[in-house]
């Protein structure tokens, strides 16, 4: 008969390997996964099996992901997820990005990420309804605007009196190259002098609706005729934004809660397509033009991707992003701040669905290019149209700056399935 010393020891022993396993086992896990996963496949279009595969696999690992953050110890769960190597912010929506060293996360996102937009009227429609979001898809010229970010002189106004500029290319018969400026910091004096109406409008950005000002007296007719913009083009300003609902943690899990007069705890954003920041890996990136050199058939030589085209706000590489789309699977991550040493929570939404934006170059839409139809062959990794690159992130607290070097740690992993916006 076993002693009461003998079961302890075994109890003891059981102990050690079930929590041993749960340490190694998921990372042993997705590494098999990974090897048949879709994203992987040798660049060949994924089969009906192949996703029915993922999903049982998805559904496998996620059980374990979930067993392991609730047993071990929040210390033991870390890994590298490398360093901030790029920071991008989008002053306008689907125009020009600027590369920054620093900058700040706010309530939305990366502050002043996508706070305006352009939009034209339909002929023939009433006030509010007839706006429609004038994109970089309908009009690939936008991605030419060279945009610079100005700051105040000193650092109480470095952001508070600094300006975006955006350069606009020339056009033969019509105008020169020309430039304008656009505050970053939107006053309500601004508004004042500036917006077409003294309410806000109605309007909604895929499906999702929103306020915004209409601005009036910014835009110049060069600029417009220039790119060959609808005449009605104008600007339109969100102060306020729309709640991120789709995949977003529940309120109650938020460790800084918004102030009590924003109503409840979701986070909001601007102007990006929903979700404040979108990151990718540097290795994603060199990653698909491996597959897009392999997967085409064109003579000629095609334009390399880089960073700037998949329009992202956060750019990381070393540690496991060394790894291709192994964001895939994060589920929650901290950014650590060199200057500060202090770790800031986000939570990863889900993954980033792409369109034919991609085959734009040098403000052309080449629907010939092979970047999309070959990133289709690998990126298909959810048993749906759309192809996937980059994960959607939402931040836990705000009021911070994030800088290029920081480091970010890998807290939890799952594997998440897209979903409409709501």
């Amino acid at each position: 008969m076993m002693s009461i010393a003998d079961l302890c020891k075994l109890l003891v022993t059981v102990s050690l390997v079930f929590v041993s396993s749960l340490y190694f086992l998921p990372s042993v896990l997705s590494k098999i996964a990974y090897t048949f996963f879709p994203q992987t496949a040798g660049g060949s279009k994924p089969t009906p099996k192949q996703h029915q595969t993922y999903e049982y696999v998805a559904k496998f690992l996620n059980f374990f992901y979930w067993l392991q953050e609730v047993v071990l110890p929040a210390q033991l769960l870390g890994e590298d997820g490398g360093l901030v190597s790029k920071i991008f912010v989008y002053p306008i929506k689907s125009c020009g990005s600027i590369a920054v060293d620093k900058w700040v996360v706010n309530e939305h996102g990366l502050a002043y990420d996508r706070q305006y937009m352009l939009v034209y009227k339909k002929k023939n429609s009433g006030p509010e309804s007839a706006l429609v979001t004038l994109s970089h898809t309908l009009c690939p010229m936008l991605t030419s605007l060279v945009t610079k970010f100005i700051p105040g002189k000193s650092d109480e106004t470095y952001f508070t009196e600094a300006l975006f500029e955006f350069s606009y290319p020339a056009a033969e018969g019509l105008h020169a190259a020309g430039s304008f400026t656009l505050p970053v910091h939107v006053t309500d004096e601004y508004i004042k002098v500036h917006a077409e109406l003294k309410s806000p409008i109605l309007h909604n950005l895929y499906g999702v609706g929103f306020t915004a000002h209409s601005l009036v007296n910014v835009l110049p007719r060069a600029f417009i005729e220039n790119l060959k913009l609808p005449e009605s083009t104008t600007l339109i300003y969100s102060k306020t934004g729309k709640f991120v609902k789709t995949k977003s943690p529940s309120p109650e899990v938020f460790l800084q809660k918004t102030p009590r007069e924003e109503g409840n705890a979701f986070r909001k954003t601007l102007f990006s397509d929903y979700y404040p920041a979108l990151v990718f890996s540097q290795r994603d990136v060199d990653y698909a033009n491996k597959c897009i050199e392999a997967n085409t058939d064109v003579v000629a030589p095609v334009p390399k991707v880089t960073a700037y085209t998949f329009r992202g706000n956060i750019l990381v590489s070393g540690g496991r992003s060394s790894r291709p789309h192994d964001n895939d699977t994060w589920a929650k991550f901290t950014i650590n701040l060199k200057t500060t040493g202090v770790k800031h929570l986000w939570y990863v939404a889900m993954k980033c669905a792409r369109c034919s934006s991609l085959n734009i170059v040098q403000g052309k839409l080449n629907p010939k290019l092979p970047v999309s139809r070959a990133l289709a062959k690998y990126r298909k990794v959810e048993s749906s149209k759309e192809l996937f690159f980059g994960i959607y992130c939402i931040q836990d607290d705000f009021g911070y700056e994030i800088n290029t070097g920081d480091s970010i740690t890998i807290l939890g992993r799952k594997i998440s399935s897209a979903a409409p916006l709501e």
